[in-house]
């Protein structure tokens, strides 16, 4: 049921041209139609938290991990998850309930 909620909050913050999909068990993969500045990244992943943890869901406390990424070049896309897997993992490891953004433009 924490599950099926958190989804239905990510669809609900999300536009129409977006796409949420439920990766694992507890993972999730949205891919943000033409959010290309890293600023608007942010501010749209920390909403993001916000819906999820502002409120309970079935009486507990829940909390987010976020790994993200934006790149100015063309990527393929086991390149991609590479990139938001380093950057969920850096969320966990500092403290989870956060977000993290991987630069893969600065990489190269």
């Amino acid at each position: 049921m924490v599950i099926r909620e958190v989804s239905n909050r990510i669809r609900k913050s999300i536009r129409k041209t977006d796409i949420a999909i439920r990766w694992g068990g507890e993972e999730f993969v949205i891919l943000f139609d033409d959010l290309f500045k890293k600023n608007d990244l942010k501010v749209k992943l920390n909403e993001l938290l916000k819906i999820i943890s502002n409120d309970k869901i079935e009486s507990l406390n829940v909390t987010i991990s976020i790994g993200a990424f934006i790149s100015s070049k063309k990527m393929n896309i086991s390149e991609a998850f590479i990139c938001a897997d380093k950057a969920l993992y850096n969320s966990k490891n500092t403290g989870r309930n956060k977000c993290t953004i991987y630069d893969f433009s600065k990489d190269r």
